[in-house]
């Protein structure tokens, strides 16, 4: 088992793909996603628009059903990357044919009519949803026979990079036999192992995938990228307790979508610039809504919301095991109405909420960087953490963290910072003259073994 210092990627020690014959970059998960643009996914689309703006000696792949490595068509890559299609197939390839969504949308309602009943009522509003954002938010399919070619004849000097949901993509025994049948170099970024740490708050066939692949992948990657220091030790406690050996991970902060600056939209209907509070992230139990719903539920009792015209914005896809969550959201007569949901916002909107917001907040259990609060910080807005995994590390001296448990705290602290802008200015101010953050384009070569654009070597906020 390999353990020590936590190096920086981008120094060249560390079998970086820039010394390689050819650097392999596998976007199998925005290929097969036909939703919007949302965590991860935007981290490999950005590392994607990267190699396409940049460095077109970077094969862009897909892995198949069969266990192997398809180069993207260059003509349909750029198509696939600007989020305009995803990529279709038949016969357990790529991605399976599904009915045209309005088709499918009909067919839920149909159903709903039949049966009745309040939880399948339930169930098909959500799923015809779901159908009709990802019909907004993704134009067409391109046909796999066309988009992919045939499987990469790999060599020991390639080298590919893994950067997107592989636990839920990727069969891991499939890659290690094609390592050890072609020697090639497995790069694998981990994001977090919090389903391995806290597995309540996933459903088990999630934990039981999740843990099947990283059993298999740690021992197998020759590169492990990390996001935080906190994700690094993980890996190592994880690893030391059940006997796998494993890459010494390397710190690489991820970038800033820098157009989410530019924004014009205006504000969704019912929401008043200043007078809102702000959580972007996927709706799931270890995110903390269930834990600031109560607090606002107390704050109300206070009237806090009603004296000062406040409201509480989640954005965020719904996630699993949330249906209560949601039904309180959903509930007009809840709250008085003060709390509001917005799923599937374009970056114009997403700008526009970021920019009006009094302050945000982001109040996770358990998190292995937290990007939401990177954008909060880039668009000069104060934000309330939690304590909660790596959130300390990335926010800093910029923003207070408090115990994602500790309702008193919270309440009181949201109480203060709703009633007195004054409490929250000092890090508003720290913020607008101190922070910065690395563009994608500063961000992309260490991830991709590339040399680094400057001799920078610690990007992290408290740094």
């Amino acid at each position: 088992m390999t353990r020590g210092r936590l190096s920086l990627a981008g120094d060249g020690r560390s079998g970086g793909a820039h010394n390689a014959e050819r650097t392999i970059l596998d976007i199998s998960s925005i290929a097969r996603w036909r939703g919007p643009a949302v965590g991860i996914l935007r981290v490999q689309q950005a590392l994607a628009h990267f190699a396409l703006e940049h460095r077109p000696d970077i094969v862009l792949s897909v892995y198949d059903n069969a266990g192997r490595f398809r180069a993207v068509n260059p003509r349909w890559a750029e198509h696939v990357v600007g989020w305009n299609g995803a990529i279709g197939g038949r016969h357990g390839r790529l991605i399976s044919l599904v009915p045209t969504p309005y088709t499918l949308v009909d067919a839920l309602e149909r159903l709903r009519l039949a049966y009745g009943g309040e939880t399948l009522s339930r169930i098909v509003k959500a799923a015809q949803h779901l159908v009709l954002l990802m019909r907004r938010r993704r134009r067409g399919v391109v046909p796999y026979a066309i988009a992919v070619g045939p499987p990469l004849a790999l060599s020991p000097r390639d080298v590919i990079i893994a950067t997107g949901s592989e636990w839920a993509l990727k069969d891991a025994a499939k890659i290690a036999a094609l390592k050890r049948e072609f020697g090639f170099r497995y790069v694998v970024m981990c994001y977090d192992i919090i389903a391995l740490i806290f597995p309540q708050y996933f459903p088990p066939e999630h934990v039981a995938a999740f843990r099947r692949y990283w059993n298999q992948m740690f021992p197998l990657a020759d590169r492990i990228l990390v996001n935080s220091r906190t994700v690094a030790r993980d890996i190592a406690d994880y690893c030391g307790r059940n006997g796998l050996r494993f890459a010494e991970p390397e710190l690489v902060p991820l970038g800033f979508d820098v157009t989410l600056r530019a924004a014009t939209t205006p504000l969704p209907a019912g929401l008043q610039a200043g007078r809102y509070v702000l959580f972007v992230s996927t709706i799931e139990p270890r995110k903390g809504h269930g834990m600031l719903i109560r607090v606002w539920q107390r704050l109300m009792a206070a009237n806090v919301p009603q004296r000062t015209g406040f409201k509480l914005v989640f954005v965020g896809r719904r996630g699993w095991g949330v249906d209560a969550v949601l039904d309180q959201i959903d509930d007009k007569g809840f709250c008085g109405g003060t709390l509001v949901h917005l799923a599937g916002v374009d970056d114009g909107t997403l700008a526009a909420l970021y920019g009006a917001a009094a302050f945000c907040v982001y109040p996770s259990l358990y998190e292995g960087f937290g990007l939401p609060v990177i954008e909060a910080f880039s668009l000069r807005k104060a934000v309330i953490a939690s304590s909660g995994g790596a959130l300390p590390e990335t926010v800093g001296r910029f923003a207070p963290c408090l115990d994602p448990n500790d309702e008193d705290a919270w309440f009181e602290t949201l109480k203060q910072w709703i009633e007195d802008p004054e409490i929250r200015e000092p890090y508003e101010a720290i913020i607008r003259a101190e922070f910065s953050w690395p563009t994608w384009e500063e961000a992309a070569p260490p991830i991709l073994g590339l040399p680094p654009k400057s001799d920078q070597t610690s990007l992290s906020a408290n740094a």
